[in-house]
């Protein structure tokens, strides 16, 4: 049989696993709540930017715009804002731009100028628009010497 000793040594062994349970259960929310979350997306509100927001080459003068495409892609990453972001080209027949779209943690894209492109584009910008209808843009300048 057991002895109401017995059931009180029980009982208390119970009771400092129980409490030592709501006090690790409490601290992993309390860590998890201060990290601010996470996530597979970047941004999530506030300003929205790129960087970098511009990019110049020098072409010599009387050079076709084409020698412009010797210059290696500008890696172009969106900061801020709430994905997806529309990647807008306004000179598509000059710049070169590797998607329409960017999604994800590091919201990138790359920009180059197109080795047929027929006329000079200065400047040459892309529109990026989040989610939220907010807007940044990239400029890329190809200047004569």
């Amino acid at each position: 049989m057991w002895r109401v000793a017995d059931m009180f040594i029980i009982f208390g062994a119970f009771m400092s696993i129980s409490i030592c349970r709501l006090v690790m259960a409490s601290a992993a929310a309390l860590t998890l709540a201060s990290c601010g979350g996470g996530g597979d997306v970047a941004g999530g509100g506030g300003d929205m930017s790129l960087s970098p927001s511009d990019y110049s080459i020098s072409i010599g003068e009387g050079s076709e715009c084409g020698v412009a495409s010797i210059a290696p892609p500008v890696v172009v990453t969106i900061v801020g804002g709430q994905p997806p972001f529309q990647i807008i080209n306004s000179h598509p027949g000059a710049l070169v731009v590797d998607r329409a779209v960017a999604t994800g943690k590091n919201p990138m894209f790359l920009v180059s100028y197109s080795a047929s492109a027929t006329v000079c584009t200065n400047p040459g910008t892309i529109t990026v628009l989040d989610y939220n209808s907010r807007v940044a843009v990239f400029t890329y300048n190809v200047k004569r010497d």
